[in-house]
């Protein structure tokens, strides 16, 4: 009796056979479904080698992830699979995600399986996250440090102040490392902002708690719908009881003394007054220079909302007996302040924010701060930052 014959038998008796007796394995699926580009069978082969859960699926999901990288028109399933293998749990498996991530690194399929790794907060991903810290490049290691700030339980906060004591707090090269296990603690526990920046205080503070029972040291996350709240980063209370010192507006202040000089004259470099759009919504708010952004000393770690007006950071001349926003003498184009009319006396400068300031700026994004930016501030910060 050959195979056919007995299919037709089957079929006449009405004896159901399983799918999975003609299916082929879910990593001959994944492959299949790959090159098919089919998104549907993609996922399902995911789901069933997370279920899977063992080191044969993760090294499918591995492979497939290799193949895949580089390529933008198979993106969505690229992070498919990235998310897939960050769904994985089985302690025997998350050493191997470790050394994958570490081995591809310094490159966009390392740095993007950490940052997918951010949706498993299982309490085994600590030590991944620790060996990325230890051999991860520096982006990774900050990342890193910020994602063991998500994993709400005790054995973050010792991972966190364990990496604390190996930092130098003299070293200025570590000041932006410093910065962000000091946001993780933050977010993670009940102690007060006054430890934000306190080397010393948090040292002697966890001397004092180790021994507590984790609901007395761990904040709660506050889930609101499926995204949950950036109030898990900066303790946000509801918008009814906004605070003015909670949303900065920021505008470009460094023609300030020039146009003074000329009774309110001459072009200030700024093109809209967001202010004004927030007073008229009765949104509290403060207005505050880039000059004073760009101090070491400012601090975003309270604010809630970034809001920048947009505003003219490249090099342009602020005389005040010159036109405001003087046409350009090529035909067909109006660059406006790129070519300023005077013939002399120009007062040309830029006002664009330093280095530091931008990474101020990523750090306050990355832990649940809002920034709004239009037109020229994409070049001069999204770009840069992001």
């Amino acid at each position: 009796m050959n195979a056919k014959t007995l299919i037709v038998i089957v079929f006449i008796l009405g004896i159901a056979i399983p799918d999975a007796a003609f299916s082929a394995s879910p990593a001959q699926d994944l492959q299949n479904a790959i090159q098919k580009k089919d998104s549907k069978g993609i996922n399902k082969a995911v789901d069933k080698l997370v279920i899977q859960n063992d080191e044969p699926a993760f090294n499918s999901l591995a492979s497939a992830a290799l193949g895949l990288e580089g390529k933008p028109e198979d993106a969505d399933s690229y992070w498919d699979v990235l998310k897939g293998i960050a769904r994985l749990t089985s302690k025997d498996i998350i050493p191997r995600i470790a050394n994958f991530i570490i081995k591809y690194k310094d490159t966009d399929l390392g740095r993007a399986l950490l940052f997918a790794m951010r949706n498993n907060q299982s309490p085994d991903v600590i030590p991944l996250l620790n060996a990325v810290i230890e051999k991860g490049t520096y982006e990774m290691k900050l990342n890193a440090i910020s994602q063991l700030g998500n994993i709400r339980i005790k054995e973050s906060v010792e991972a966190l102040i364990n990496l604390l004591k190996s930092i130098d707090e003299k070293d200025k090269s570590k000041r932006e490392m410093l910065e962000y296990v000091y946001a993780a603690l933050n977010d993670l526990t009940r102690e007060p902002d006054k430890f934000h920046t306190n080397y010393t205080l948090w040292l002697e503070w966890w001397e004092k708690s180790k021994d507590k029972p984790a609901a007395d040291i761990i904040v709660k996350k506050k889930q609101v719908g499926l995204d949950g709240n950036v109030g898990i980063y900066r303790r946000m209370t509801e918008v009814q009881i906004l605070e003015k010192d909670k949303v900065i507006v920021v505008r470009n202040d460094e023609c300030d003394e020039n146009i003074k000089k000329a009774g309110g004259k001459g072009f200030d470099g700024n093109y809209d007054k967001i202010q004004d759009v927030l007073a008229a919504l009765n949104i509290p708010y403060t207005l505050i220079g880039k000059s004073e952004l760009d101090k070491d000393s400012y601090s975003l770690d309270d604010k809630w909302a970034l809001v920048f007006n947009c505003n003219f950071f490249m090099n342009h001349c602020c005389n005040p007996e010159h036109l405001k926003l003087p046409p350009s003498t090529k035909k067909g184009n109006e660059i406006r302040t790129l070519e300023c009319p005077g013939t002399d006396n120009h007062i040309n400068h830029t006002t664009e924010l330093s280095n530091k300031t931008i990474k101020k700026i990523r750090r306050f994004v990355e832990t649940g701060g809002y920034l709004f930016t239009e037109d020229l501030n994409i070049i001069e910060i999204i770009q840069r930052a992001f």
